[in-house]
């Protein structure tokens, strides 16, 4: 038996700036269960038995002992430094890395600067593409290696929300 993938979005419940464009995304990708606010849907596939995703959101996130789990925070949303790592988690996030991040996360800064991992290279009215900073592990195993690539599902209307969603494409997509 196969247990889909853990994402957690992580942010005061009426920011919904990043929950229609997360569960589009990971839909396309194979299919979310989306549980978060008295809310529970599913996108993508009919049965439950073929969702690839489940997409959990809250406003508090105290612990966390998924394995190759995903957190995304919502924009200026801090990653709280106490929830307890798994085996490896995926931090995606607007704000800066915490001074003591342990080896089990991580990072995805989705932002320009320095401590960027995805950033917008080019955005049109009807595309997008991300640019990838750094090599980036992934879950199953080897790396998604720096460069340019085009958004595949759906472009969201804003640049935060396109590039958690990018940052969700590199990391179980086919890009």
């Amino acid at each position: 038996m196969t247990f889909p993938q853990a994402v957690f979005l992580y942010g005061e419940a009426q920011d919904i700036t990043l929950t229609l464009p997360l569960c589009r995304t990971l839909a396309a990708l194979g299919g979310v269960q989306y549980f978060g606010h008295g809310i529970a849907a599913s996108y993508g596939f009919a049965g439950v038995a073929g969702m690839r995703f489940v997409l959990l959101e809250s406003e508090s996130l105290r612990c966390c002992g998924v394995e190759n789990a995903v957190v995304i925070c919502k924009q200026g949303v801090v990653l709280p430094g106490t929830i307890g790592y798994a085996d490896r988690l995926y931090a995606v996030c607007s704000a800066p890395p915490p001074p003591h991040l342990p080896e089990s996360v991580e990072w995805v800064g989705c932002a320009c600067g320095k401590d960027a991992t995805l950033a917008l290279s080019s955005l049109r009215e009807d595309s997008a593409v991300a640019e990838l900073c750094r090599p980036l592990p992934l879950p199953g195993g080897g790396n998604r290696e720096p460069g340019e690539f085009p958004l595949r599902h759906g472009v969201p209307p804003e640049g935060y929300p396109m590039l958690c969603c990018a940052a969700l494409e590199l990391l179980f997509g086919v890009c």
